[in-house]
This record gives C-alpha cells, sequence and structure tokens, in this order.
C-alpha cells in the first residue's frame, strides 16, 4: 500500500470513529444533565424523592434509553458475554 492510500484510510476511518465517539461523550452528557433534574434510576415507587422532585415516567424511560445507548456493548459486547454493569 503506497502512503498516500493509508493516508486517505486513517482520515475515512478516524472520521468515522470520530462520530460514534460524539455519540458516547454525547449520551454521557445527557445521562448526567437528566440524572442533575430527575430522580436516580433506583429510586423504589412513592419514596418521598419521587414526589418532591416531581417525578416524571418520561424522564424516566429517557434516562433508561440513554443509558443503554451509553452503556451498550453493542454486538460484539453482546456476543462476549460479558457485563460491565
Amino acid at each position: 500500500m503506497k502512503e498516500k492510500d493509508i493516508r486517505t484510510l486513517h482520515r475515512n476511518l478516524g472520521i468515522i470513529v470520530a462520530l460514534f465517539i460524539i455519540i458516547q461523550a454525547g449520551s454521557g452528557l445527557l445521562i448526567t444533565l437528566d440524572e442533575i433534574k430527575s430522580p436516580h434510576g433506583h429510586a423504589p415507587a412513592g419514596s418521598s424523592e419521587e414526589r418532591d422532585s416531581g417525578y416524571n415516567k418520561n424522564a424516566l424511560t429517557l434516562q433508561s434509553s440513554l443509558a443503554a445507548i451509553h452503556h451498550g456493548g453493542g454486538l460484539i459486547g453482546t456476543c462476549t458475554g460479558s457485563s460491565w454493569v
């Protein structure tokens, strides 16, 4: 392979990987912001934490979805059987 081809391949792969890094960082930021304004996901139903903070089921669903995107192992992660939770 010529140096020019290697540099082109490196640039193209870098752009693709950068998109995944942006998604990872963005979902982590949204999880953090959501945890600041809403109760923790493990708060029991009817707890004083839920009543005081204006508990919202949609916020918990959004938080669960973001956590799945951020912490999800993807195809390779689920095939290996290892759990990072």
